[in-house]
């Protein structure tokens, strides 16, 4: 990631108790607590039904993460 952002990434581990306590000062904290299941297991991203059922490819993640940054630095005060 770090690559196609032409930056260091600052990264921050807090387990489900701290995400819990900061969620009562930043709402946002208090939504992650309730996804953290999505990240008990592998997340696996598999486009082959669709790209049978309608004759398209995925985008590469790597592409695809070009094109959100490039979207985002397009109008930062849209976004």
């Amino acid at each position: 990631m770090e690559d196609v952002l032409g930056k260091k990434v600052k990264v921050m581990a807090a387990g489900k108790t701290m995400l819990s306590m900061l969620g009562l000062f930043v709402p946002a904290m208090r939504e992650s607590v309730e996804m953290l299941y999505e990240w008990d297991k592998p997340f696996i991203m598999d486009s082959s039904k669709a790209e049978k059922a309608f004759g398209w490819k995925g985008t590469p993640l790597k592409e695809a993460m070009q094109a959100t940054i490039e979207w985002c630095k397009s109008d930062p005060g849209k976004h």
